[in-house]
């Protein structure tokens, strides 16, 4: 299993596999990261091993691509990128609207 760590605080950055300074910046650099790792990982008519995001130390998406192809998992991470930006911007719109 690969797991692929963002967090959206800096000051965190030695513990963990990625930074950003908002969730939409995680969440896009999670998913690119789980695509790089499901593409580097399967081997043609192999199981690949499972691949796991997580944000701020909250599970995210896990998935694992079947033997033969990764076109599956890659529109996957696709859908869940798209889904999960839409959240995330709007999760950091109202953040940087609430008082200190």
């Amino acid at each position: 299993m690969h797991t692929w760590t963002v967090t959206c605080d800096p000051a965190h950055a030695a513990d963990v596999a990625g930074t950003a300074a908002t969730e939409l910046d995680a969440v896009v650099a999670g998913t690119a990261a789980l695509r790089r790792l499901v593409r580097a990982t399967h081997r043609f008519g192999e199981q690949s091993p499972f691949v796991n995001l997580v944000i701020d130390a909250r599970p995210r998406i896990g998935l694992s691509a079947g033997p033969g192809t990764v076109t599956d998992a890659v529109e996957r991470i696709d859908r869940y990128e798209y889904d999960a930006a839409l959240a995330a911007a709007v999760n950091d719109s109202i953040l940087a609207r609430a008082p200190p």
